[in-house]
């Protein structure tokens, strides 16, 4: 028999494609030691689903999916035509969130030429079905996918549906799959792979904090891989992975080998260092080679214009000194993905129908007692978190004083605690909204 499913999510953290499909089940039934779940997550890229090949599926689900109906609605924000079934104020506040993200999309490459005529297409459905029911419209098979950009002869757009999913993984689905939606636009369809899936790695992570987006953000899982790949000179030198055919990259994906992650990686910091590195010394190159190739050159005569040389060791050797000795995990992502853990930490109690923990030493000592631990499959491998680890208990402020996250006990009966991180500017807060379809959903507010 098939494991009972708990809660179903779409965390924010990186993955590759179109979507980390990902459902919260009981270790028991996995063999495992009694309190550890684990995340499953389905991999895949709109390209292959275009073509209707699957790297992998390892979504479990039981029971039958929510009926649902394709979008019966349509709201326009200022950069998207929104079609919809959900109820206005959750639209408008996921159309707000694109706009910004659109508007930065813009700002980081301005000057681009625009291929699009008038607002950009989002498909913004409630529950998975519908969803379905919508793409299948537009002659596309979304049953093996959780979100995505998709074109064809039939029409284009973002696509994505909410029900059992946090609002930050909504919103990470839609800013990287946005990225892909709006490269389409300003670069065409034959952006070199790297850049696209770099790009939308790199805005994926991007936060919004007080109406105002946060980027640069850079996980220490990804960071710690890399160096690791580095030391063991298991790295794509750039002009393999700066010239890599789709052929290539999905082969790189289906073989299970640890290049398949490997290049999602290294593309992503490839793009964190052309914007952030030695102070934004290569932004201005970093743009010339973006309006090339928006204006039709290709990428090695447009890598060439840009950085002014075709040989590509040396930048090479400089994005590799980058990453060994200045490339570093920040304060304010560590603790975001800290409280994330802790918060489905709490949701796991809450299924279980234990007693909230007052503070936060009472939900170490009970996660640790159960041995909660979560693991994360996905393209950058597979990754497991426990309760056990000391640290995930802790941050650091925006002073790099070392601090415990507090827990603040709910003023409504049955609703769970808040996680709080003060000292951080602006203090981010974890705390529990009733979902539409039911059950409560995490979402981060800041202090």
């Amino acid at each position: 028999m098939k494991p009972d499913l708990v809660n179903i999510s779409f965390q924010l953290f990186p993955h590759s494609g179109v979507v980390l499909a990902t459902s919260l089940i009981p270790a028991p039934e996995r063999g495992s030691a009694r309190g550890e779940f684990y995340w499953t997550e389905t991999v895949f890229n709109e390209r292959r689903l275009r073509s209707g090949m699957v790297v992998c599926i390892l979504l479990l689900i039981t029971g039958s999916i929510s009926q649902g109906q394709p979008a019966d609605r349509v709201y326009e924000s200022r950069f998207y035509t929104i079609y919809h079934n959900l109820p206005d104020e959750q639209v408008r506040r996921h159309a707000d969130h694109m706009d910004l993200i659109y508007g930065e999309y813009s700002r980081r490459f301005h000057g681009l030429r625009d291929r699009r005529k008038g607002r950009m297409n989002l498909y913004l459905l409630n529950s998975r079905e519908g969803y379905q029911r919508q793409l299948a419209s537009f002659g596309v098979d979304g049953s093996a996918s959780g979100g995505m950009f998709f074109y064809g002869p039939h029409g284009s757009g973002l696509a994505t549906w909410i029900q059992g999913r946090s609002e930050a993984d909504i919103h990470g689905i839609l800013q990287h799959e946005g990225l892909h939606q709006f490269a389409h636009n300003y670069l065409g369809s034959h952006v070199p792979l790297w850049l696209n899936e770099g790009l939308a790695e790199y805005f994926e992570q991007a936060q919004i904090i007080r109406g105002k987006i946060k980027q640069g953000i850079a996980e220490p899982g990804r960071i710690e891989r890399l160096k690791a790949a580095i030391e063991a000179e298991e790295i794509f030198q750039f002009d393999e992975l700066l010239n890599i055919s789709g052929d290539e990259w999905r082969a790189n994906m289906v073989s299970g080998s640890p290049r398949g992650s490997l290049q999602y990686i290294q593309s992503w910091s490839i793009v964190y260092f052309l914007i952030h590195a030695d102070k934004g010394k290569y932004r201005r190159a970093f743009q010339k080679y973006l309006n090339q190739l928006s204006n039709g050159r290709t990428h090695k005569s447009a890598f060439q214009t840009a950085f002014g040389a075709t040989d590509t060791r040396r930048f090479h050797a400089r994005w590799q000194h980058f990453v060994r000795e200045q490339l570093k995990p920040d304060n304010y992502s560590i603790a975001i993905h800290r409280m994330h853990f802790l918060g489905q930490g709490l949701l796991f109690l809450s299924h279980s129908g234990e007693s909230m923990p007052a503070d936060i030493d009472s939900l170490r000592h009970t996660l640790q007692e159960k041995g909660f631990a979560v693991t994360r499959f996905g393209h950058v491998g597979q990754t497991k978190i426990a309760a056990s680890d000391e640290s995930l208990y802790r941050y650091q402020d925006s002073k790099n004083q070392k601090r415990e996250f507090e827990i603040v006990l709910p003023d409504t009966e049955g609703k769970i605690p808040k996680i709080q991180a003060m000292g951080l500017r602006p203090a981010p807060i974890l705390d529990w909204e009733v979902a539409h379809e039911g059950g409560w959903r995490a979402v981060v507010k800041y202090k």
